[in-house]
């Protein structure tokens, strides 16, 4: 079988497990590099960081991280000290459809770097003020040239190598296959206090990201910005591409301030079937779990724009 060989550079390596491995078919050495553009934030401002992939070897070597067996992670220390695992099981989910399997499922030549930004506020919490460290973990599994093939079938499709899980896989497999091999650096991200100003720069230049080049994590990031200022961005970012639309939509579920009820209100005679039908969900989501003056708004859009939403799920073959 192959294994995971040495990680070099700014990559860390599990040292007790290393002690354990068998080397001899090494599938070669990554160096993994956390980076990120803001070292200072204010609150509410989305986290957004970059991972970056290089191959230290002269053989190919095969990654995926889109797997669903949780062989990425983060690992978060917080302001009060308390160091947080952030492990899920698509990274790409946090580029909401920027980062697929272009970008998740890829193999890095020799000396070759693979990098893309990963919105870490969607899984990660910055509700306090103060510092921030950062890890980005690699765990087994993620390495397609690790995988034990008694333990895995393997089928090439469409010239991606993907993987499937036997039935038989062990909970010691599991253990196996989700042991951390490598790390990279730690970041540090400071949370300011809020600051309006910021946040609204930041929210153009994610918005103007999302206008100009079509990039959908900004989008996604944008959405995490759950603050009044990021309003206006919102509505104007609805009209890009659905994805946009749905990342905006959602962002005004989650403000859920009558602001936010009113900014919905203004969007359902602007989209399309499939964007109102959005906006009914936002809408039913804050009736039900907003504030009292925010759930009476909600519920008072839903009546003014009842027969908007019976059209679009008409249109859409829903049952109303």
């Amino acid at each position: 079988m192959w294994r995971f060989g040495c990680a070099l550079a700014t990559a860390t390596l599990a040292t007790g497990a290393f002690a354990a491995w068998d080397l001899e078919e090494p599938a070669g050495d990554v160096a993994i590099r956390l980076t990120t553009e803001h070292a200072a934030l204010s609150l509410h401002e989305p986290v957004v960081v970059h991972l970056h992939f290089r191959n230290l070897t002269s053989a190919a070597m095969p990654f995926d991280l889109g797997v669903r067996d949780e062989y990425v992670a983060f690992r978060v220390r917080r302001p009060d000290g308390r160091e947080l695992p952030v492990r899920f099981g698509q990274i790409r989910r946090g580029c909401m459809g920027g980062c697929g399997d272009a970008d998740t499922r890829f193999t890095l030549v020799a000396g070759w770097e693979h990098s893309y930004p990963f919105v870490l506020s969607e899984w990660h919490r910055f509700d306090a003020v103060g510092e921030y460290r950062i890890v980005f973990v690699l765990m087994r599994g993620a390495v397609v040239d690790t995988w034990d093939p008694d333990r895995f079938d393997v089928r090439l499709e469409n010239g991606i190598r993907r993987r499937y899980l036997r039935r038989y896989l062990t909970q010691e497999d599991r253990a196996w296959l989700g042991e951390e091999v490598a790390a990279s650096n730690a970041i540090a991200v400071r949370v300011l206090p809020r600051d309006a100003e910021a946040l609204r720069t930041r929210a153009e230049h994610l918005l103007g990201i999302v206008m100009a080049r079509r990039e959908w994590w900004a989008a996604r990031a944008l959405r995490w910005m759950v603050d009044p200022v990021a309003i206006p961005a919102w509505e104007r970012m609805v009209h890009i591409h659905y994805r946009a639309r749905n990342a905006a939509v959602d962002g005004l579920a989650a403000l859920a301030t009558p602001a936010a009820v009113e900014a919905l209100g203004r969007m359902v005679d602007t989209v399309n079937s499939s964007g109102v039908r959005n906006i009914g969900s936002a809408l039913t989501r804050i009736a039900e779990t907003g504030n009292e003056k925010s759930a009476t708004l909600a519920r008072a859009a839903m009546e003014e724009h009842a027969d908007a939403f019976s059209k679009a799920n008409e249109e859409l073959e829903i049952p109303y």
